[in-house]
């Protein structure tokens, strides 16, 4: 299933997609804020604190692919 019809689908509230797309893009995540200078036990929680975000602005979401927005981290 294309990326752009997960983030259609997690939309709608269908709770199997979103989880998808946090399995698909968990390792990115997290690969993403070790480059931006995380310290590696902080890792992981910077890692939820993106998915809680994504969970709380994804009706916003407008793009095609995650790779393509900006996500700030804490």
């Amino acid at each position: 299933m294309p990326v752009k019809e997960l983030i259609a689908k997690a939309q709608s509230e269908d709770l199997e997609s979103y989880s998808l797309l946090i399995q698909l893009h968990h390792r990115t995540v997290e690969k993403f804020t070790f480059q931006c200078g995380v310290h590696v036990h902080d890792i992981p929680d910077v890692t939820q604190e993106v998915f809680i975000k994504l969970d709380r602005f994804l009706h916003q979401f407008n793009h095609e692919r995650f790779t393509t927005c900006y996500i700030k981290l804490p």
